[in-house]
């Protein structure tokens, strides 16, 4: 069985996609302890906990399939006015070192598409083509991958020992059919006054990405993909649904949202805090199920 690794692990939504194609998950570096033992709780004892700048790449096994998600904030367009820090450019350098020392057959990196013309970036291409890998990138709709979501990130692919395989796609159920029969999970919630003279007819189920329903295009209807997942609080788990079949309004809370990311029901979380941070900041499990799975086919 081929081996994967992963830098800056979060709760292991690439592990878990890895695992459903068929990979053994070996290693993982996470700096936040909370989320590295929510990981292990889940999955096995293999994420260390450490900032990635303190650790050496010959202190890990060596696995078939590294992938990495370094942090994100700094070039999200959420963020804006943000800019490349001279920790976001030295991760890229570690993760360069990572592939010049383990040399794995396939590698693959995950982060928002402003993550490509960043210079941390230019370091982990340069390394990708100074150790003669084959490699491609491309923005990807979670939502064209089996994933109920409206979601693109910014994915590179490399290989060592074999041409790059197209990744399959397979378009997912729209974001209410993916939490349907985990409604009566959710807490429901009341309209104000004023929002219920917002709303549209109540002959369907729509989603909208804000409690003031105020921005241009707030609703996503049945079999439209949900809103990008993002980091939410506990005090404000937005976004809410109107269920027409119940006339009763719903909060998309963790259950919801962890659908929404495609992780498993099965995953545990310890609490809504920490459950927040790991979903909104995964990769979702099935959109890395078909990347890793072109490795193998």
């Amino acid at each position: 069985m081929k081996t994967i690794m992963t830098l800056f692990s979060g709760g292991e939504g690439a592990g878990i996609g890895a695992i459903n194609a068929g990979f053994e998950l070996i290693a993982g570096l996470e700096y936040d302890k909370q989320i590295a033992d929510t990981a292990n709780h889940n999955l096995g004892n293999h994420v260390r906990i450490g900032n990635i700048l303190d650790q050496s790449p010959f202190d890990f096994p060596k696995p078939d399939l590294l992938h990495a998600s370094p942090p994100c904030p700094n070039f999200s367009r959420a963020n804006s006015g943000a800019k490349e820090t001279s920790n976001d450019t030295d991760m890229g350098k570690k993760v360069a070192e990572f592939i010049h020392v383990l040399q794995p057959n396939f590698f693959t990196l995950e982060n928002v598409s402003a993550y490509k013309n960043s210079v941390a970036f230019n370091y982990i291409s340069d390394e990708l083509y100074a150790s003669g890998y084959e490699w491609d990138t491309k923005t990807y709709n979670a939502f064209e991958y089996s994933v109920p979501q409206s979601r693109r990130r910014f994915i590179v692919r490399a290989t060592k020992i074999e041409y790059l395989k197209p990744v399959i796609k397979e378009q997912s159920l729209g974001w209410y059919h993916s939490i349907k029969d985990i409604v009566d999970k959710l807490p429901e919630r009341d309209f104000a006054t004023w929002q219920m003279y917002r709303l549209p007819e109540f002959d369907y189920t729509f989603l909208s990405d804000s409690l003031n329903m105020s921005s241009k295009n707030p609703n996503r209807f049945e079999n439209d993909p949900a809103f990008t997942v993002i980091i939410h609080s506990p005090k404000h788990p937005a976004p809410i649904f109107w269920d027409c079949t119940r006339t009763k309004s719903f909060y998309c809370d963790v259950p919801a949202l962890a659908r929404f990311q495609t992780f498993p029901d099965w995953y545990e979380f310890p609490n809504k805090e920490v459950a927040f941070k790991i979903i909104g900041n995964a990769l979702p499990c099935n959109l890395y199920q078909k990347i890793a799975e072109a490795f193998i086919q």
